[in-house]
């Protein structure tokens, strides 16, 4: 199955060129390279970090940031004054010695989001609010088939 904007691209005779296709592709984390960007912050436990993620390349967009600058960008992308005090609040009650990193992702791109999912609960969605939301209630649903 083709994605409708590529189905429409091609009866237009005008599908992207494969060097567009790879610049898009530098443009943020997943294959689906006509889907919108976001940005994503993530939080991983310290010793998880060092002896896993430490070094490795998730996507050249994806770089480490301190705590102060992942408040930074709660305040800057979360528009909800509650989403964005109930964030602040839990980066606040996180270790700041864990490693943080942001990313431009593709929205609902599923190579990003089955990425997350393998790490479970060694990393924490912290941006945006919307996707750490549809994670947890993914988790809980999870949860509720082993009760």
């Amino acid at each position: 199955m083709f994605p409708q904007l590529l189905k429409e691209k091609y009866q237009e005779n005008n599908l992207p060129t494969p060097k567009t296709v790879n610049d898009m592709l530098k443009e943020a984390w997943g294959c689906d390279f006509y889907k919108e960007t976001a940005l994503m912050v993530l939080r991983f436990d310290r010793t998880f970090h060092q002896s896993y993620m430490q070094g490795i390349s998730i996507h050249s967009t994806c770089t480490a940031i301190d705590p102060d600058r992942a408040a930074t960008l709660i305040k800057q992308y979360t528009p909800h004054p509650e989403h964005r005090s109930a964030l602040l609040q839990i980066l606040q009650s996180r270790p700041t010695d864990d490693a943080y990193y942001q990313v431009t992702y593709r929205e609902t791109d599923y190579y990003p989001l089955r990425w997350l999912r393998a790490l479970g609960s060694e990393v924490e969605i912290l941006l945006p609010w919307d996707l750490r939301q549809k994670r947890a209630a993914e988790i809980q649903k999870t949860k509720n088939l082993y009760q």
